[in-house]
């Protein structure tokens, strides 16, 4: 299966998971819908711009968008998202469950 029919099966099935028309992702992602339709019937290879676009909408990787890699890896930015918004939970945590002066050393010292 070339590139262009893996695209448009991930993407199709991307779609479907997401519950996404093609009016919808158009809108989200800021392609035209009448290229979007044209990657989904492989009449069209996507910019490396668009590719990126579909790519960091969907949380993937444009490797696997485009069937070089089988599993869906979050890209590097969204795992630190991810690790940040951890870490500020975890800190608001520990600062609920200490008294309102452990709360305010906190706070100072994060400053």
């Amino acid at each position: 299966m070339d590139n262009l029919s893996k695209l448009s099966e991930t993407l199709d099935s991307l779609m479907f998971e997401c519950d996404l028309t093609l009016t919808q992702l158009a809108n989200e992602v800021g392609i035209h819908k009448a290229y979007l339709s044209r990657y989904l019937h492989c009449v069209m290879t996507p910019s490396v711009e668009n590719l990126v676009k579909l790519a960091d909408y969907f949380q993937c990787t444009t490797d696997f968008l485009l069937g070089r890699e089988l599993e869906n890896h979050p890209t590097a930015f969204h795992h630190i998202v991810r690790t940040h918004l951890r870490l500020l939970v975890t800190r608001q945590e520990a600062m609920e469950g200490a008294g309102s002066a452990a709360k305010r050393h906190a706070i100072d010292r994060s400053s």
